[in-house]
């Protein structure tokens, strides 16, 4: 199929050149859509006022962005206002082509999403030559995006970095556009080569933290982390290192973090941001998020013994145990704690039960906690010394005749004293 035989499907069918064009209410600015089906509420490129009288034509080649006045919702009797825009507060100023048009049509989306999966090359090349200068208004409109998302797999290296250099400029206001971010997630997962780095690379450089703190950029920005080289990164992973705190406890910023720690390795940050978490390692797993960025490093780390990353890892876990009576007892705290005994070695594990074996008034006193509960069942699931595991069941079961734990985990206390008869150590177990 021809690049011109894609753009005839597109032909309005009553008046060569000319189509409908119907307003999408609600919106508060939008460029010209068109519309298959005919709408008294339309426009010439001359209007200010509409009324619901004879409708008019609209001739693409010669029209301008214009901005819409919505009337109020409910109110059917009040007319649409439309008045010119000027350049400097539209998206782009450059007029639309009907492949354009149709693209931002609901219908004609769809027809191009269809014709695009067949179409030969040279049809590609001259789709991104005419989406060029309107890569914002496509990638962040209703239905266009949809057709960007199809279109950009079937691009060329040369082609993407067209696209990428064209994006420069607009690139943080289409990662925050709800649309825009699957778009551009998109776009930026087809990039594998350094030209096409390097430009993604001075795009991001200097925005981490306003694309990290976005509910729908802070994926672009993921996205971008895993698409990008080693030797690409350093200024994005200097940014997220500086700011880990502040991000690690967003419930947005937290993704970058969680991303960062698991590319760390392969870039050579590791030592440099698990020092950080660890500066702040207690404010951050007593926190509803940073609690997350903590585990996600212990973990992830520990599965590389040798590592700087794991390095950071034991250092932290061991200034956990050293804590484990007080995290068991927080709410997000404890959900770090069971990661420590996850990932620990035996010795790790065998400190920490000593930790709630001290005496049975240190046990009753974190058995009147709803939380501690839970980092017991895993210490017993990965103590791997008999002896203090049967110690620690037994002291369950004394605090248990005496009463006075939480009511609600009353439940999950008995069945911890069942295991008296029945524990035995684990097969397997996770060391560094």
């Amino acid at each position: 199929m021809s690049r011109s035989t894609i753009l005839d499907i597109f032909e309005s069918p009553s008046v060569p050149g000319y189509v409908w064009e119907t307003p999408r209410h609600g919106e508060s600015s939008f460029p010209l859509t068109t519309s298959p089906v005919c709408s008294p509420y339309v426009f010439n490129q001359d209007a200010v006022v509409l009324t619901p009288d004879a409708p008019s034509y609209v001739n693409f080649s010669t029209s301008t962005p214009l901005q819409i006045k919505p009337p109020m919702l409910g109110d059917v009797s009040t007319p649409y206002y439309f008045e010119r825009a000027s350049t400097a507060s539209t998206i782009d100023s450059a007029p639309y082509s009907k492949l354009i048009m149709q693209a931002l049509d609901k219908e004609g989306s769809r027809i191009l999403q269809r014709s695009l999966a067949s179409a030969p090359p040279d049809a590609i090349a001259g789709i991104i030559d005419e989406i060029l200068p309107h890569m914002q208004t496509m990638m962040c409109d209703t239905y266009a995006n949809y057709m960007c998302q199809h279109l950009f797999p079937l691009t060329t290296v040369s082609q993407r970095i067209r696209l990428l250099s064209s994006l420069s400029t607009s690139f943080v206001s289409v990662a925050r556009d709800r649309r825009g971010t699957h778009s551009l997630q998109a776009l930026l997962g087809r990039v594998d080569s350094d030209e096409e780095r390097d430009i993604v690379a001075r795009t991001v450089n200097g925005k981490v933290v306003h694309l990290s703190m976005d509910c729908h950029a802070t994926h672009v920005l993921q996205q971008a982390l895993s698409s990008l080289a080693p030797d690409h990164v350093s200024g994005i992973y200097e940014e997220i290192v500086a700011n880990a705190i502040v991000l690690s406890v967003d419930q947005f910023g937290l993704g970058v973090v969680k991303r960062a720690i698991a590319l760390a390795e392969s870039c050579g940050f590791a030592a440099s941001l698990g020092s950080k978490l660890d500066h702040s390692l207690f404010q951050l797993v007593e926190d509803a998020y940073g609690n997350y960025a903590v585990q996600h490093a212990i973990e992830h780390w520990s599965r590389l013994p040798t590592s700087p990353g794991a390095q950071a890892a034991r250092k932290m876990s061991a200034r956990l145990a050293d804590r484990i009576l007080n995290l068991s007892t927080h709410k997000f705290a404890s959900n770090v704690a069971e990661a420590v005994i996850r990932v620990g070695d035996p010795q790790l594990r065998c400190k920490v039960i000593k930790a709630l074996i001290q005496s049975p008034e240190t046990l009753l006193s974190l058995m009147k906690s709803p939380f501690p509960v839970f980092v017991v069942t895993t210490a017993l699931k990965y103590c791997q010394n008999a002896h203090l595991a049967q110690t620690l069941v037994t002291l369950i079961s004394v605090n248990l005749a005496k009463g006075g734990q939480d009511v609600k985990n009353r439940t999950k206390w008995e069945k911890l004293e069942q295991r008296k008869c029945e524990w035995e150590p684990p097969k397997s177990v996770n060391v560094y």
